[in-house]
């Protein structure tokens, strides 16, 4: 129940100017899909990879930053060590299997993420990535798909949808 109330509060939030409506829970998982938190031996739930041990992955952004794009929570980017390069190059092809974690505090001081945010590259959708809601832990997918609130506000960073600004 706390993550239904988490997201209700982060689909009423301040975001991008877009569409508001709360994020379905993770019993209400997209036809066809595994419920959250049964992980197939792929290591994947609602058909996006976990990510725990997020923690142990490159933080590249310099400092915790407010943003209000998420919900006005305070966020940090982590990224596989094999993806720094290209996502730090602005002039490099991101790799079809990229994956940006960024975990959601509550304040620039907060110890524990609220949440996950998480961008896995896939040229095979429309906007070119997954956009997924995960637990603190990486372990269960709240919400994956073609987010429109992700999508509205990161078109806005060009053709990847990747902003670099990180100080």
């Amino acid at each position: 129940m706390r993550y239904l109330a988490l997201f209700t509060a982060i689909g009423l939030a301040a975001g991008c100017g877009q569409d508001r409506r709360p994020a379905p829970a993770a019993a209400e998982a997209p036809q066809g899909a595994e419920p959250a938190g049964e992980a197939a031996p792929s290591e994947t739930v609602n058909d996006v990879p976990t990510v725990e041990g997020w923690q142990d992955w490159e933080e590249v952004s310099r400092e915790r930053m407010f943003s209000e794009g998420h919900s006005d929570m305070w966020v940090e980017i982590y990224l596989a060590p094999e993806h720094v390069e290209a996502y730090l190059d602005e002039d490099a092809d991101i790799p079809d299997d990229m994956i940006l974690v960024k975990p959601q505090f509550q304040s620039e001081t907060a110890e524990e993420p609220e949440d996950l945010t998480v961008m896995i590259r896939d040229e095979d959708t429309e906007s070119g990535w997954t956009w997924a809601m995960y637990s603190p832990d990486g372990a269960q997918v709240m919400e994956a798909g073609q987010i429109q609130m992700c999508t509205a506000c990161h078109a806005a960073a060009g053709e990847d949808m990747l902003f670099r600004e990180l100080e």
